[in-house]
């Protein structure tokens, strides 16, 4: 190691090979930093009995996993991980990432090198508990805020939201709009044969995605007679409800849950989809709708703010209908079956679609990342 090397130390409270937007994004910076020259280490937890080893190197950078201190409870942090990345002279910029788990902040307390936060934001829990717990982590959260050399989020919508709720805190110049480079999710697998057109979701199941709206949108459909499937990726703590509502919908025709998928088997059913959908209320960026853009399938999603930036960088070949994120779940299956059913039947090629997709690239990505990292180290 040269002493102009980069020593990034990255934090984060879940890690591939588990699966959701932070890791996924995580995993790509990693990736993205390591092909600048960046010395790379990720900093992250698992359950006791993950079965995962403590060290792994991956795609140019390292994988450092501590236990969990509590099952597979997230919330509660490792503070052997907390002290690995305090540990002095280690890294010369800390990077920590999700604002709405406290291992960002344990780490930003006692750094030895500057921090960078790139918090995933979505302004509150997503369920009672998790908002009343969301609301008494505020005090903390304002801390870490303020204790960050930088602040690195994903779209304008998500910047707004961050100003917006720590206005004394945070100042526009300490915010770094960093578009996120999502790659071609199929990876050139084959597809499954299916006997009707795949509706994909992909996403970890959690309330706040609101999958059960999808579930519900695709029966209609079949009470039409329109032909299609709704396929669902993801595990997550709304997983089971959700197969009890197909149950009680008799929709176990027309709904399949995937759980979780090995890289292959979620590159083939990207292959074999149609369209893909999300409802969901909350997010910072979205990737399962910038993947599916870059792949060219129509997309049918709720219209959040940071949905509608996605679909607005991804530029004029971008099909995709938004619907409306603040009207009741009954108008909402409704259109949601409506848009689904005019995409389903919208002409034009979804290679012709993803060759004109005007998403940010890797290198794109890479290049930006490792000039904000470098500002924070000088």
């Amino acid at each position: 190691m040269s002493g102009s090397t980069l020593r990034v130390g990255l934090v984060v409270p879940r890690f591939t090979p588990f699966r959701g937007g932070v890791e996924t994004y995580t995993a790509q910076a990693a990736s993205a930093l390591a092909s600048k020259g960046a010395e790379v280490t990720v900093i992250t937890q698992m359950p006791r009995d993950a079965g995962l080893p403590l060290r792994v190197a991956l795609d140019g950078y390292n994988v450092e996993r501590h236990s969990l201190p509590f099952r597979d409870s997230f919330d509660v942090p490792s503070p052997a991980a907390v002290r690995s990345a305090w540990r002095p002279c280690r890294f010369d910029i800390v990077w920590v990432h999700s604002y709405h788990t406290p291992l960002a902040w344990l780490v930003s307390e006692q750094a030895k090198a500057p921090v960078v936060l790139t918090p995933h934001y979505h302004g509150g829990g997503h369920t009672r508990l998790r908002e009343g717990i969301h609301y008494a982590y505020r005090p903390l959260g304002r801390r870490l805020m303020a204790a960050s050399s930088l602040i690195a989020v994903d779209t304008d919508a998500e910047a707004s939201q961050v100003l917006r709720d720590f206005p004394r805190h945070v100042h526009r110049d300490k915010i770094r709009v960093i578009p996120l480079a999502v790659v071609d999710p199929v990876r050139g697998q084959r597809p499954y044969l299916c006997d009707s057109p795949v509706v994909l979701t992909v996403a970890r199941q959690e309330p706040y995605k609101r999958t059960d709206l999808l579930i519900r949108a695709v029966v209609e459909l079949r009470n039409r007679a329109v032909p299609a499937r709704l396929v669902v990726v993801g595990e997550g703590s709304e997983l089971k409800t959700l197969q009890q509502l197909a149950v009680r919908l008799r929709a176990q025709d027309v709904v399949r849950f995937i759980g979780r998928a090995d890289e292959e088997t979620l590159a083939r059913w990207w292959a074999s989809a149609s369209l893909y959908a999300t409802a969901s209320r909350h997010e910072a960026f979205g990737i399962g709708l910038a993947e599916a853009l870059v792949a060219g399938l129509p997309v049918v999603a709720s219209g959040i703010p940071a949905h509608r930036e996605v679909v607005r960088r991804a530029g004029s070949s971008a099909l995709a209908a938004l619907c409306p994120a603040d009207i009741s779940d009954v108008d909402a299956t409704s259109q949601y079956a409506d848009l689904m059913s005019q995409l389903l039947a919208s002409p034009g090629s979804s290679s012709e679609r993803a060759a004109r997709c005007a998403l940010p690239t890797t290198a794109h990505m890479a290049d930006q990342l490792f000039e904000m990292l470098i500002s924070v180290r000088g």
